[in-house]
């Protein structure tokens, strides 16, 4: 069960991923397709813990609620990350910019753990 809910996760994790990655623009500030990936292979994988088996499952994994999980984290991170006007900033907004990133930083490490905290109490339960 394990490590065919690691695998699912992986796999999931890659496909939104590099459609992510091939669908967002890049720009100054965007997280790499290492930490999206990271994202959402973990979400993939509390879906498959947390969420009612449904669909039909595949080598005893059920699938579909990481997929829609995962989805659901795909269409909000795609409605956030929106391409900003350039407007010409100066300097204290370019130093509000560095704060901002910082603190998006840190949640994205809060969220790591939690998430994976969930995974461990989805294996113990």
């Amino acid at each position: 069960m394990f490590i065919g809910d690691f695998i699912l996760a992986l796999f999931l994790g890659l496909v939104f991923a590099a459609i992510f990655g091939g669908t967002m623009r890049p720009r100054a500030g965007m997280p790499g397709i290492l930490p999206v990936f990271i994202v959402f292979s973990l979400f993939a994988w509390v879906g498959g813990l947390w969420l009612k088996p449904f669909g039909p499952p595949i080598y005893g994994v059920s699938w579909m609620p990481g997929l829609t999980l995962s989805v659901l984290i795909f269409l909000l991170l795609a409605a956030t990350s929106r391409q900003p006007p350039n407007t010409g900033q100066d300097v204290e907004g370019n130093i509000i910019a560095k704060d901002a990133a910082s603190a998006v930083g840190v949640a994205f490490w809060f969220l790591i753990i939690a998430l994976v905290a969930a995974i461990i109490v989805g294996y113990l339960t």
